[in-house]
């Protein structure tokens, strides 16, 4: 089974290797990987808003046609580890409808969006393209919440790794992140499949898998005033639903 496969070799490496969706570790060796050709437009599009970790948990509980323990997760809410004494009952009551009313009318298709911050420093002008060592077959995104841990492994990400970026493109690429070095790279995650067995034990703590096939990709500098989308890529079987009248929205550099 194509997961089973995929599963064994995520084991393997999360044994020595825990990422969050804010740090993500240096990989060597990936000289051979094929570069995605950037587009030839940019689309005018808006960056979207991160996937809050509740809702993660959410998703990977249901794909695994799982039940979500409410009463735990709402002593575990951190609304009621912050409430006064005299305010604890009302709030756990408060927390319990909520959670319980959020999971049930929880989309666990829903795509999830993931940003994280990744190094702009390797680009060959030889060869026009630039690496991103972050993105690798073992890297995952990690989310945490109610004492409940998810890792999200996107399938095939380490293509990401290297991108065909012009000249043109790249000299504007640098000038935007000019500041920190830094891009926020972009992820809007299909959930596909996640493991209903047993947890990863990571560091003393067990963690739960979920698949997803990567949508979107896209790369913004970091300015919160002056948002730019630096590189964009659309995968040939995704068709969001705001993608209506896509072709006007579409501007050239």
């Amino acid at each position: 089974m194509r997961f089973s496969i995929l599963l064994l070799a995520i084991v393997i490496g999360f044994s020595n290797n825990v990422y969050s969706n804010d740090t993500l570790p240096p990989v060597q060796g990936l000289s051979n990987t094929q570069k995605i050709s950037e587009s030839s437009i940019l689309p005018a599009v808006k960056q979207y808003r991160k996937t809050h970790p509740e809702k993660v948990i959410f998703t990977q509980i249901k794909l695994a046609s799982n039940t979500v323990d409410v009463e735990t997760f709402a002593k575990l809410s951190p609304f009621y580890q912050k409430a006064q004494d005299i305010d604890k009952s009302a709030v756990l009551f408060s927390e319990y409808n909520r959670i319980g009313n959020n999971f049930n009318l929880h989309d666990e298709k829903k795509p999830i969006i993931v940003h994280t911050r990744i190094k702009g420093d390797e680009y060959s002008s030889l060869q026009d393209l630039i690496v991103f060592d972050e993105f690798h077959d073992k890297t995952f995104f990690k989310f945490n919440m109610y004492g409940y841990n998810v890792g999200i492994v996107p399938e095939n990400i380490e293509k990401f790794s290297h991108l065909q970026l012009s000249k043109p493109r790249a000299e504007a690429f640098f000038e935007a992140i000019s500041g920190s070095g830094e891009a926020i790279a972009e992820f809007v995650l299909i959930p596909t499949f996640a493991d209903t067995k047993e947890p990863l034990n990571i560091n003393d703590k067990d963690m739960w898998l979920m698949f997803a096939r990567v949508a979107e990709f896209r790369l913004w500098n970091d300015s919160i005033d002056n948002k730019r989308l630096l590189w964009f890529y659309r995968a040939p079987w995704y068709s969001p639903e705001d993608n209506e009248n896509i072709e006007d929205l579409f501007v050239k550099e």
